[in-house]
């Protein structure tokens, strides 16, 4: 089967299937907030012990989770819940057919929902793409101080290390063998490099940012209190990194201030990579 194949299943049958994505935590949280007062006048699902239980339950409710895909397209969108909560989702999930057996991760992202929101998306009363195509530098510096990393208008639910588990297992029965990916920032990758993800495209630059982001680099000495994102401090966190990065800093390395990173990972085996292993927010499993 196929996410082609999957589209056209009967929509029991592909919630069924889905619980793999919804992580129990995300189910709690989303219910903890009251959005589907549905589930909870048809028996609480919190209130089973059995956590695949708890999700298949879940996921039966309409409200509670969203299901987007064609039948003659392999592409899947997911919602967590269905209507977007003072204009986020918990959960967001896109995932497409790249062919030869390989999934591709399109866009991910985990929201706390009760936790304050940073408008770094729009600037203007414009989007900004999440400070990719423009940027809200306000507040961009009020996320940074909040604890967030670049790309984040929330908190997020630390919740990566169970999502990645059952994405493959949701990959894995639909016959595929791997899962690609492109993260936006610096600290998302090392995240899912402790996941168990390698790199296709972007590890000598990992490796070579890790060096001079060392006492005495290139990018260590640009940490010269310019902006905001470019305190010397900043050097020694992968929040900290990501944000200088967000802000241009790679220019002092080649003139080219992006960061293009394609990772992958195949079913059922850790790369075991750590291209920056002494940094302290650098940690496996929970994050956002």
């Amino acid at each position: 089967m196929s996410l082609l194949s999957f589209n056209r299943l009967p929509e029991a049958e592909k919630r069924r299937r889905c619980i793999d994505l919804v992580p129990v935590g995300l189910v709690d949280h989303v219910l903890s907030l009251g959005l589907c007062p549905t589930v909870i006048a048809g028996g609480d699902p919190r209130s089973y012990e059995d956590e695949a239980e708890r999700i298949r339950t879940f996921a039966q409710e309409p409200a509670a989770l969203r299901l987007i895909g064609l039948p003659n397209r392999g592409e899947l969108q997911l919602r967590v819940p269905a209507a977007r909560f003072k204009g986020d989702y918990a959960l967001g999930i896109d995932l497409a057919d790249v062919g030869g057996g390989q999934i591709e991760l399109a866009f991910i992202v985990i929201n706390d929902l009760a936790s304050p929101r940073f408008d770094i998306d729009r600037h203007n009363g414009m989007p900004t793409l999440l400070g990719t195509a423009s940027r809200n530098i306000e507040a961009e510096v009020a996320a940074m101080r909040a604890g967030l990393g670049p790309c984040q208008v929330r908190r997020g639910l630390r919740l990566l290390g169970e999502l990645v588990p059952g994405l493959e297992r949701f990959a894995r029965a639909l016959g595929y063998v791997s899962l690609q990916l492109r993260p936006l920032t610096y600290h998302v990758a090392l995240s899912y490099e402790r996941c168990g993800f390698g790199y296709l495209d972007g590890h000598r630059r990992m490796l070579q940012i890790d060096r001079e982001f060392a006492r005495g680099g290139a990018l260590a000495r640009a940490l010269d209190g310019s902006t905001p994102f470019r305190r010397p401090e900043q050097a020694h966190t992968a929040r900290g990194r990501s944000w200088a990065i967000h802000d241009g800093i790679l220019e002092a390395l080649d003139g080219k201030d992006w960061l293009e990173l394609q990772m992958f990972k195949v079913f059922g085996r850790e790369e075991g990579i750590r291209t920056a292993p002494g940094l302290i927010d650098a940690r496996p499993a929970r994050t956002e």
